[in-house]
């Protein structure tokens, strides 16, 4: 994970009606997504699709939670942490940066 100073804004939010992002990564290879279990800001989150793309390449998409949206919506929040396990392995955590459009 990067400090908070080198963050860099994956999506802006404000306005959008977005509700599934993407995860690439590696190490969940086999795994269904009821097999994968995600927080993000310490919200449960759905997992609706695990995919791998080859070459030990896998995608996660996850809904986002209401209550996530919620708090960008009202910017409440600038970031938040993203939590991922597999049968109860947890993976290294991720970070989700909100930039707000003026």
């Amino acid at each position: 994970m990067a400090d908070q100073t080198s963050l860099t804004p994956v999506f802006t939010a404000a306005g959008s009606d977005w509700s599934i992002v993407s995860f690439y990564g590696t190490g969940f290879f086999g795994e269904s997504a009821l097999q994968i279990d995600c927080k993000i800001a310490g919200f449960q989150a759905a997992v609706p699709f695990v995919g791998s793309l080859g070459g030990g390449l896998e995608r996660i998409d996850v809904r986002m939670p209401a209550e996530v949206l919620t708090l960008i919506d009202d910017e409440a929040i600038n970031y938040a942490e993203v939590l991922f396990s597999a049968n109860g392995v947890p993976a290294n955590s991720a970070v989700l940066v909100f930039r707000y459009r003026q």
